[in-house]
């Protein structure tokens, strides 16, 4: 595993006051694709693929293949990733992966979730959103799915930096599912990720970067809208002083 950054020891130690590096290798779950789920977080004008400043998805791994699933029976647990995206912009849609393991006691009906972002040269958190998740009959024992989230264009969530981490938890729940988790899905096809991910879940240990077996890519997709350009005028004397 490699060393952690600045932003890895950050969130760590905001969590329990001690940033920690699992040198244990964890076991993964099989997972099979359940139904997606699509949701429009703010019912109003977004930015779509033929705006003129959409820039497009900067990260994915959404169509890769599932190479583990992972849970925990602590359902406040908190699950993360290093994502490294093609562009900076600002967020216009969301996708992540909720699974309920093979080992729960039954359905999963729905799940209200957080989702934060944080620059991974600054510590700086970058914003966040919550959303609730409706999967209609359940999403089935061992199985995961997509969430698709649009709509997001009006919270301003700016994703000035190529370097992020990305975190998601499960803030409440209905259906009797008492172990869930997220999906590994590999290889991104856009962007890049490092092979460990972030826990922080009494059933894993201390806040902090852990290994499983397999390539921990957790299923994340990222579209933004291109960055406002700066309005303000630069005189012809500025520029000829950037040059010397």
């Amino acid at each position: 595993m490699k060393l952690a950054t600045t932003l890895r020891l950050t969130i760590a130690m905001l969590a329990l006051g001690v940033a920690v590096a699992s040198a244990q290798v964890l076991t993964t779950e099989t997972a099979t694709r359940g139904a997606d789920v699509n949701i429009d977080l703010i019912n109003g004008p977004q930015i779509t693929p033929t705006a003129t400043n959409f820039a497009g998805i900067v990260y994915d791994n959404t169509t890769a293949v599932a190479n583990a699933g992972f849970s925990s029976t602590s359902l406040a647990s908190v699950w993360g990733d290093e994502l490294f995206t093609t562009n900076p912009g600002i967020l216009s849609g969301f996708k992540f992966s909720l699974y309920n393991s093979s080992s729960s006691l039954g359905n999963l009906l729905t799940a209200a979730c957080t989702l934060s972002f944080y620059d991974g040269a600054t510590a700086t958190y970058l914003g966040g959103f919550n959303t609730n998740v409706n999967f209609g009959a359940g999403l089935a024992k061992g199985s995961y799915s997509i969430i698709t989230v649009t709509g997001l264009d009006a919270l301003a969530i700016t994703l000035n930096t190529t370097d992020l981490i990305v975190t998601q938890q499960i803030t409440a729940k209905t259906g009797t599912a008492n172990r869930l988790g997220f999906v590994s899905l590999d290889p991104p096809t856009v962007g890049s990720s490092d092979v460990d991910f972030y826990a922080n879940s009494s059933t894993v240990g201390a806040a902090g970067w852990y290994l499983l077996s397999v390539t921990a890519n957790l299923g994340y997709q990222i579209t933004v809208a291109d960055l406002p350009v700066p309005a303000q005028k630069t005189t012809w004397g500025r520029v000829k002083s950037l040059y010397r």
